[in-house]
């Protein structure tokens, strides 16, 4: 399964460029202040799609061979520092003129049949599998924070920004792992 994890500003005022980061610095960048904003709003969103992937390398190329849920064929992706090299590799395949620039999400929600999409574009069994993973995340990240904060009567800053530390940590290691598994 591969996690697209995808943040865009949305709302008003300083979030009006469509790139993602750069809301905020253009209208810190033309002297407007922030206190005095009505809204400043970003929306971040997760899709998944189930993958597989036969991943290839050698000294000169990485080579990933990708097979996504809903979608017929593979998609291969050529990586490498030598553009002579991962072009040459590209024509040996015969791959010549056939790429894409969409990302695979793009791609597997055009190849979704009308019937399983949804009003929000993903079908209804990816919509309760991310629920699913949310609350899992969401559980473990309560029940490790009551594990790794024992109460104390007197905790000093330092120990409370470790300890606030060590916990955001655990989470994004957390994170890192189920999008590794996934």
């Amino acid at each position: 399964m591969l996690v697209v994890r995808i943040s865009r500003p949305g709302g008003e005022f300083p979030n009006q460029n469509s790139c993602v980061g750069e809301g905020l610095a253009s209208w810190v960048q033309q002297n407007r202040s922030l206190e005095e904003t009505d809204i400043v709003l970003w929306y971040q969103a997760v899709a998944y799609i189930e993958a597989s992937a036969y991943i290839y390398q050698d000294g000169k190329l990485l080579m990933e061979v990708d097979h996504l849920q809903h979608v017929l064929g593979p998609y291969i992706q050529i990586k490498g520092a030598n553009k002579e090299v991962t072009v040459a590799a590209g024509s040996a395949l015969e791959l010549d003129g056939s790429y894409t620039t969409k990302s695979y999400l793009q791609i597997v929600l055009e190849k979704l049949p009308a019937s399983e999409r949804n009003s929000s574009g993903i079908n209804a069994q990816q919509a309760a599998r991310l629920q699913e993973l949310v609350e899992n995340i969401q559980s473990q990240g309560s029940s490790s924070s009551s594990e790794s904060s024992p109460s104390r009567e007197v905790i000093s800053p330092i120990e409370g920004a470790i300890e606030d530390m060590q916990s955001r940590i655990k989470r994004l290691e957390r994170w890192q792992a189920i999008n590794t598994v996934l």
